[in-house]
């Protein structure tokens, strides 16, 4: 679960929450490629700017894993039927 590694990379793993502060660090001990305008501006959307911690009840409220994503779902079908854009829309 991507919330799980995030708090395992900020040292958080214990207390299962993220403050912005610990959601940068995160993010730069996974190397994603996001400046640190980018994280806050994630770190507000997933927070509201109202708590300034992420939780993982506020996490799941905003963040779906891949494979409980409806559209990964069909995603995925469709690259394990082998189905063209053909095969789809006719």
């Amino acid at each position: 679960m991507a919330f799980d590694t995030l708090c395992r990379a900020a040292g958080r793993f214990v207390e299962r929450n993220l403050t912005r502060a610990t959601f940068h660090k995160a993010f730069q001990a996974c190397e994603v490629g996001l400046t640190a305008a980018q994280v806050d501006s994630l770190f507000a959307n997933l927070t509201g700017e109202a708590i300034g911690v992420i939780d993982i009840n506020a996490w799941q409220t905003r963040i779906y894993e891949d494979s409980d994503n409806p559209l990964q779902m069909i995603r995925e079908i469709v690259l394990a039927s082998s189905l063209s854009q053909d095969d789809l829309l006719f």
